[in-house]
């Protein structure tokens, strides 16, 4: 993931990473909350004590901060061939980069079209029918007012509807 994340997120991944290095469950709770608030003034996406007790069972500590690292593109400042190029980046990435990219783009292409949250995380993951879709397809499936069903072996497992936004 570090090969595509910008030089601010890379430096706030490794105060991030400085910060969290020696936390451990096992600390008293204002130990906790104290180490808490110094990750949450640093980290663009805040977190939870839950969190910083739990990563760790599916990813490791350099993936959680940079995933905390990661400055989303916000909401209402791109048009529609920068959240097309953002669909692009997300489906043609290396699984690394990939959480990059979805960090960095889910928000705003989902509100872009309107869809619920989770939709893009969903078509990637937990879908047959979208997994290996060719883009134009994707971009149609969102432009359109449907309700998605995602399936993974011929069995409903989410959805993605149009949204009030």
């Amino acid at each position: 993931m570090k090969s595509v994340m910008n030089k601010q997120e890379l430096l706030r991944s490794k105060k991030l990473f400085d910060l969290l290095e020696n936390y451990s469950e096992d600390l008293s709770q204002k130990d906790k909350e104290i180490i808490l608030k110094q990750v949450n003034n640093c980290s663009v996406i805040a977190t939870d004590i839950y969190s910083l007790d739990n990563y760790w069972r599916s990813m490791d500590l350099e993936e959680f901060c940079d995933m905390l690292a990661i400055e989303p593109i916000e909401i209402d400042t791109i048009n529609e061939d920068e959240v097309n190029e953002g669909l692009r980046l997300i489906w043609q990435a290396e699984p690394q980069e990939q959480i990059y990219y979805l960090e960095k783009y889910s928000d705003v292409i989902e509100n872009f079209y309107k869809r619920s949250k989770g939709t893009i995380s969903n078509m990637i993951f937990w879908s047959d029918e979208y997994f290996e879709a060719d883009i134009n397809t994707i971009i149609d499936v969102l432009k359109s007012d449907d309700v998605v069903l995602f399936k993974v072996n011929n069995e409903i497992c989410g959805k993605s509807t149009k949204t009030n936004i």
